[in-house]
C-alpha cells in the first residue's frame, strides 16, 4: 500500500517539478517504458509502447530546436502512465521494487533536489532556493517591513 501511494502521489508531480525545455522528463520516460516494456504484463504493453513512441517524436522535435517542453499535461501524463505501471508490474510481476523506482530516478531526485534544502532550514523557503526570474521580486517589492528577516535578507 505505501508504495502504491508514494507511485501515485509523488511520481506524478516529480515529473511536472522536473520538466523543462531540456527534453529529460521524455527521455527518462522512454527509457524507463522501454525497462518496462521487457518486464511487464501483456496488457500494459502497448501502452507503454505507445508511450515511448511519443516521447521519441517529441525528442525528434525537440532536438532541432530545443524549445519545446512537456507542460503539465504532457509531464503529468508521463508521470501517472510510470507511476501506474510501476504499480501494475510491482504487483503482477517478481521484479525488485528498488529496480523499478530506479527507472523514474532523475524526476524525484530532482524533485528532492528542489525541496529537501528548504524544508530543512527554518524558516521555509529561502530567496536562494529560487530560480534567477523570482528572485527578482523581492528587490521590486519594497518587502523591509512586513516580512520575515529570513526571506527578506
Amino acid at each position: 500500500i505505501m508504495f502504491t501511494a508514494l507511485c501515485v502521489a509523488f511520481i506524478p508531480n516529480a515529473f511536472n517539478t522536473a520538466d523543462g525545455a531540456n527534453g529529460l522528463v521524455a527521455g527518462t520516460s522512454a527509457l524507463a517504458f522501454m525497462a518496462l516494456i521487457s518486464v511487464a504484463p501483456p496488457d500494459l504493453v502497448p501502452f507503454l509502447l505507445a508511450a515511448v513512441v511519443g516521447c521519441f517524436v517529441f525528442l525528434v522535435f525537440n532536438l532541432v530546436s530545443g524549445r519545446f517542453f512537456l507542460g503539465d499535461g504532457g509531464a503529468y501524463f508521463l508521470g501517472t502512465l510510470a507511476a501506474l505501471s510501476l504499480v501494475v508490474v510491482s504487483n503482477k510481476t517478481d521484479v525488485s521494487v528498488w529496480w523499478l523506482l530506479s527507472l523514474v530516478f532523475y524526476p524525484v531526485a530532482d524533485l528532492m533536489w528542489s525541496v529537501v534544502p528548504s524544508e530543512v532550514e527554518d524558516h521555509g523557503v529561502s530567496w536562494q532556493s529560487l530560480p534567477r526570474n523570482q528572485r527578482g521580486f523581492r528587490d521590486a517589492v519594497p518587502w523591509r517591513g512586513i516580512c520575515r528577516p529570513a526571506l527578506c535578507g
